[in-house]
């Protein structure tokens, strides 16, 4: 019985026992290199080692001596590397893309391999845990040759959770190769990035209002996000002891920075409680790509408070009616002092 020793080397090392004239099988594990020669056949050099029965020697009957020796042989494998797609991204440029909204992403890539793919498809996906992810995520080429360059547009979306930061997203094409299979291209990881967040605050100073009082209140809106938020209203809600009739404000476009002051008309119930209130007032805007947003809901500072002094007088609907008749009479009795002087 023969020992046969195959052996590949850096990768594995198998040992064989096989009787002669049977055949066997030994796997390797081959890897082809980015970057490898092109498409074609290619001789692999293959060493065998192996133990043979040199000589045997009978002393007796039931007595033998076995003398063994070690053979080495190269043998050669052919390895046919299949053309194939390689895909090499030239550039990634990403068009106001900011947390919770949509943007538009552009990519160039070219076919570094020696396969024309036919019937092929530019892909995006998502990377598991990117919070950033295509919303149409295919674009159509069809034949794409070697060394050939295509650019695509693409709509992304980022969620509230990515922010000044780049994420990862996959690229990969799809194909027809020349044998007819459908394959994909081996897959290319490229950085998206995502700008902060659109967001509000309410910088104005908390609006002194009194009971029973209908008045105007002033809400300045500051952007503190990282983009421009367009065609944007306000809105005021307006519950117990207040009312309104007069609740949206429009905006307009509200650059990063930037603040508008929104007007709003309420009345305040005269039985209301002194102290201070916080109205809730909210965003509606639209992105970079007319998706309308809503924005987190913010307070807007009202302070109810009692009239003192002439404030008070003036106020009093008794006070008010007897000022009333006062003015009349004293209206009239000027009248009267001017008539008797006429005559």
């Amino acid at each position: 019985m023969a020992q046969l020793l195959f052996r590949s080397r850096p990768i594995h090392n198998w040992w064989v026992i096989s009787q002669g004239g049977a055949r066997t099988k030994a796997p390797f594990e081959v890897r082809i290199n980015d970057g490898a020669p092109p498409a074609g056949t290619y001789v692999l050099p293959v060493t065998l080692e192996y133990t043979y029965l040199y000589h045997a020697d009978e002393f007796s009957n039931d007595a033998l001596k076995y003398e063994y020796r070690t053979a080495k042989k190269t043998l050669s494998v052919e390895i046919v590397i299949k053309p194939d797609v390689q895909v090499t991204v030239l550039s990634a440029d990403v068009t106001e893309l900011n947390a919770g909204t949509e943007g538009y992403l552009t990519v160039s890539v070219q076919n570094d391999g020696q396969d024309t793919g036919k019937q092929a498809t530019l892909v995006l996906s998502a990377v598991s845990g990117s919070p950033v992810a295509p919303t149409d995520g295919s674009y159509f080429i069809g034949e794409f040759a070697p060394g050939e360059t295509v650019t695509a547009n693409f709509k992304v979306a980022a969620s509230k959770d990515a922010s000044g930061s780049s994420y990862p997203m996959g690229v990969v094409v799809t194909y027809e190769n020349s044998e007819g299979d459908k394959v994909s291209s081996k897959p290319v990881t490229i950085g998206i990035p995502v700008g902060e967040e659109i967001t509000f605050e309410v910088v104005s100073e908390s609006y002194v209002m009194y009971p029973g009082e209908k008045g105007t209140i002033e809400v300045i809106y500051k952007n503190t996000g990282g983009a421009t938020a367009y065609d944007a209203i306000s809105r005021i809600s307006a519950v117990d002891p207040f009312t309104s009739n007069d609740d949206t404000a429009y905006i307009g476009d509200l650059a990063p920075g930037d603040t508008f002051t929104a007007h709003y008309h309420v009345s305040v119930s005269g039985d209301a409680t002194i102290k201070g209130y916080g109205l809730d007032t909210e965003i509606r805007y639209k992105d970079s790509l007319k998706n309308s947003v809503i924005s987190d809901p913010m307070k807007a500072k009202v302070t109810i408070q009692s009239r003192s002094g002439l404030g008070t007088v003036l106020t009093n609907p008794i006070v008010i009616t007897v000022l009333i008749f006062a003015i009349l009479g004293a209206g009239y009795y000027l009248y009267q002092q001017r008539r008797q002087k006429q005559q």
